[in-house]
């Protein structure tokens, strides 16, 4: 049996929008816990645009939004000094992004469903775990390709841009594709050390691609536009799950808009059913194979209890959770 998955480092540029948009998400829920949130975020160049409706007791600024963005950006790691490493015209930072906004309070219409314990619209989402803890109850694939671009990520081997693809074939990892910004000067020691790190992970029988197009300066925002929700295989663990409605760690939407950050159904923490044969995909939200919302509809009982938990929570430190994480990633959360 043949199983691929990928994973992005938040340096990916749609992982920075997906961590922009949460980062403002906590920060409304610092000020409010009971904010509506529902945050899109596109980045291209060195221009960010934020669109969406948000309902707020307290109301940031436009200009405390664009600084929240700018902030988000430089924690990354997309800082001045990393521009001057790689060059203009090859990485953006944080510090010199032009912000526009397009936010809306969210429309009386929606509201009166969510007002009465309902959902702000529809969705189906799915949950799946492997009856394998020692990999976070995740498919293999899946769980070596996010290892193998977090380590790549956090020991800056070379730019922030990361992003990797695992095959594995009867349970054995046999081809890593890598992609990572490397700078010409270092390319050949950089390609050579990053092989050598990533079969250390995989093993040396893995077969290892760096940059398969010969080339990877240019990187973030400069070499691709990046949009928030836009990973969703990557989300729905790799190749592992079905895809239905929008991914389950899409940033910047509260709980009320269909996002559930712990969530039910889609939590890779759930524990699989006893019994089940090792490495079966167990889909498990109160019984059913998935989770399904209706707009205006009453929350089901353990949606409500998670409402009620992401209003106490500490929205900075699941921030710089989700961070260390490689991205805004709440079902890997520990």
């Amino acid at each position: 049996m043949i199983q691929t998955s990928e994973y992005c480092a938040v340096g990916h540029p749609d992982r920075t929008c997906d961590y922009v948009a949460s980062y403002i998400l906590d920060r409304h829920l610092e000020r409010d816990p009971y904010a509506r949130v529902a945050l899109e975020v596109q980045l291209k160049d060195c221009f960010c645009t934020l669109s969406g409706e948000i309902t707020s007791r307290y109301r940031f600024t436009g200009s405390e939004l664009a600084e929240f963005c700018r902030e988000a950006i430089r924690r990354i790691g997309y800082t001045d000094e990393y521009l001057a490493q790689w060059g203009e015209g090859n990485v953006i930072s944080g510090s010199g992004l032009e912000v526009v906004t397009h936010i809306s309070r969210q429309s009386e219409d929606i509201a009166q469903g969510v007002n009465r314990e309902g959902w702000g619209d529809q969705g189906i989402f799915w949950g799946l775990a492997v009856d394998d803890p020692s990999r976070g109850n995740m498919p293999k694939d899946y769980w070596l390709a996010r290892m193998v671009a977090q380590e790549l990520y956090l020991r800056r081997f070379g730019g922030l841009d990361v992003k990797t693809q695992v095959t594995v074939e009867d349970g054995l990892p046999v081809e890593c594709v890598v992609a990572i910004p490397i700078r010409p000067e270092c390319e050949e020691a950089a390609t050579g050390t990053i092989r050598n790190y990533v079969q250390s992970i995989l093993g040396s029988d893995c077969r290892v691609i760096v940059n398969g197009t010969g080339r990877y300066v240019k990187h973030g925002s400069i070499g691709d536009c990046g949009t928030t929700g836009r990973k969703l295989v990557a989300d729905f663990y790799g190749g592992n799950s079905k895809i239905g409605g929008q991914g389950p760690e899409q940033g910047g939407r509260d709980v009320e808009h269909t996002r559930p950050r712990e969530g039910p159904g889609v939590s890779a923490r759930a524990s699989p059913r006893r019994g089940a044969l090792r490495d079966q995909l167990l889909h498990r939200t109160a019984g059913d194979p998935s989770l399904v919302l209706r707009q205006g509809g009453q929350a089901p009982r353990n949606a409500r209890r998670e409402r009620a938990a992401v209003a106490r929570r500490r929205p900075a430190r699941a921030a710089r959770a989700r961070l260390r994480a490689g991205l805004h990633g709440g079902a890997f959360r520990k």
